[in-house]
């Protein structure tokens, strides 16, 4: 930086941090969710209602001293499932009014639907199945209108805060591996043994998900104008599968995904929930300086940057734990140690690890963005 060109904005530095490049400045981008509502002080019953959702995000920034990076517009919302068709348990309704939302575990996908994904697409599946859950929902052409009016506000909230100087991480499209959504809506355990029993038929269904998928993907990115899309991940890493499972029905299929979206120039964003230390090699096998890697805290960061330095951007982690249990010193602490750690040399976005606790403590939540506030700038 120098005098006549001026400090980098936002977008400019998430650009050449996803790209490995010097930056003036390490981002700050933590992701907070149902927190906001307990610091605006409403229940979390009303975070479900999008104008209070949003309202309390903004109160919980502008008064915590705000931060560089936001994940999407979608996120402000408060319901769980993230447009999955799983049937959930909310706040006011099947919970008590201020805890926040649950998904119910339970059988949504059958095992015939392996044959109707294979023959029909993802989309037809992923229909099917709301159907399924939702017997009474509204007419296509109410829903249609639905998500137009929802894109309406996404893009006047998107303005909004791009206005501001902050930036979106995914833009709005986000997707889920083939394999991922299979479990969550076959369950665990049913899953679980259906890899195991027929390895061959899920293989094939995955596959057959991956035409529809990037297609989606692809119309969010023209959408929002944001060329950067995320996957969410958490039943697809070492916590869950062996080596073996991960390598003929995961690695394939999101080489592919990852691929066919830098080649359309669009950088790819990876929210690994759980912990993927085990499998951080593969990751080496994306193309250099194009995806970021989102950690929760159960991931070694640590080892992450030791196997991903100089290939892959790191996205995190200050645990859930520390900033519900630990000490406003402790997360300082935590905060600076990975921004000299994990962000020498570039190629670092400082985060909570996934989303902010609903239940953290105030002062442990600002502790950490008043550090990526005031630590985060490049001698």
């Amino acid at each position: 930086m120098t005098p006549e060109t001026g400090p980098m904005t936002n977008e400019e530095r998430l650009q050449k941090t996803i790209r490995l490049q010097k930056t003036d400045k390490i981002l700050s981008g933590p992701l907070i969710q149902q927190f906001a509502a307990s610091y605006a002080g409403i229940t979390q019953k009303d975070y479900l209602d999008p104008e209070k959702a949003e309202a309390a995000y903004e109160k919980t920034f502008n008064e915590l001293g705000g931060w560089d990076i936001v994940t999407s517009p979608i996120m402000f919302m408060g319901a769980a499932g993230g447009g999955l068709a799983l049937k959930q348990l909310l706040p006011g309704r099947d919970l008590p009014d201020n805890m926040a939302p649950q998904i119910r575990e339970e059988e949504i996908m059958l095992p015939e639907d392996y044959d109707f994904v294979i023959q029909k697409g993802f989309n037809a599946l992923n229909k099917r199945l709301f159907e399924r859950v939702n017997p009474d929902r509204k007419s296509d052409e109410e829903r249609n209108q639905m998500a137009i009016e929802a894109d309406k506000k996404a893009e006047i909230a998107r303005k909004n805060w791009l206005a501001r100087g902050v930036v979106f991480l995914g833009g709005g499209s986000m997707g889920i591996h083939p394999f991922e959504f299979f479990s969550f809506h076959r369950s665990l355990a049913k899953f679980s043994m259906d890899v195991r029993r027929n390895p061959g038929k899920v293989k094939a269904a995955i596959e057959a998900c991956m035409p529809d998928i990037i297609s989606n993907m692809k119309r969010g990115v023209e959408k929002t104008k944001c060329r950067r899309v995320t996957l969410t991940n958490s039943r697809d890493s070492s916590t869950f599968v062996n080596s073996k499972q991960f390598e003929e029905l995961i690695l394939p299929v999101w080489l592919e995904f990852v691929n066919t979206m830098v080649d359309a120039d669009i950088d790819v964003i990876f929210h690994c929930d759980t912990d993927w230390t085990r499998f951080l090699p593969y990751f080496k096998d994306f193309p250099r300086g194009r995806c970021v890697i989102q950690l929760d805290g159960a991931t070694d960061i640590f080892k992450a940057k030791e196997v991903l330095s100089n290939h892959m951007a790191i996205h995190g982690d200050v645990p859930a734990t520390l900033l519900t249990l630990g000490t406003p010193e402790q997360v300082t602490a935590y905060c600076k140690k990975i921004i000299e750690v994990i962000g020498d040399g570039g190629g670092f976005i400082l985060s909570s690890g996934c989303s902010t606790p609903y239940d953290a403590k105030i002062e442990n939540v600002h502790a950490m963005i008043r550090a990526g506030n005031e630590l985060t700038w490049y001698q």
